[in-house]
Parts: C-alpha cells; structure tokens; sequence
C-alpha cells in the first residue's frame, strides 16, 4: 500500500484503485435514504472511500455500511477497520458505523416499515 500526502489530510494509505461493487446491504440503505441525496462510494483526498456521504443539518456525515468481513469473533472489529475508523475520525470526518446485525433485523418488514427503521439507525 503506498502512502501520499493529502491536502490537509495529512499522511493515509491511498487504496489500490480497483473499482468497488456496493453489497446488497449497501444499497438498501442508500435507497432507504435517497430522499437525503446519498453520493455513493466517495472517495476521501486522503485515498479511503466512505460507502455513503449524506447531509445532516449543515454537516456531511460520513456512513459505512460494515458487513461481515468488518468483524471477527462476537462482533470484534478487525484491525483494518478500526485504523480506518480511527484515522477518519482523526481527520475530522463524521462517521457513522451501521453493522449488519442492526440491519438484518429489518429484512422481513416492508419496504416502507425498513426504509423508516434505517433512517431511525442514521439519525440517532
């Protein structure tokens, strides 16, 4: 992994540039929050993508939608994504976690009760 500087940034590992396929479980939750316009796969200066960058009141929040490869064990964070966690929030980004546990609660409700329960998750 090569390092570079980013503008204000500071140092942070550039991706290696293959193009990224939003999950299934990415997807339900940008279109669950599509009314907030989510740009999707956004990549940061710094080189880290964010699955989703939404707005809140003035302020762009940043929401990763973790699925089971972001964990180990009984929901342990690997180490890859608590540095990511870690360094984005060094850099000032608000970050929102969603892990999948919380979202597979919603798969037998009805597109309209789900997309309601996730909008729930994101604005706690």
């Amino acid at each position: 992994m090569a390092l570079r500087r980013g503008r204000g940034w500071g140092w942070c590992p550039v991706a290696a540039g293959a193009p990224v396929a939003p999950s299934a479980l990415q997807q339900l939750v940008a279109e669950s929050l599509g009314d907030l316009g989510p740009r999707e796969e956004v990549r940061l200066p710094c080189g880290y993508t964010l699955d989703m960058v939404v707005q809140f009141s003035n302020t762009e929040v940043g929401i990763e939608v973790d699925g089971p490869a972001h964990f180990f064990g009984f929901r342990q964070v690997t180490g890859a994504t608590a540095l990511k966690r870690r360094q984005l929030r060094k850099r000032g980004v608000k970050l929102l976690s969603l892990p999948y546990w919380e979202l597979d609660l919603f798969d037998g409700l009805e597109p309209a009760a789900r997309r309601e329960a996730i909008r729930a998750l994101v604005h706690e």
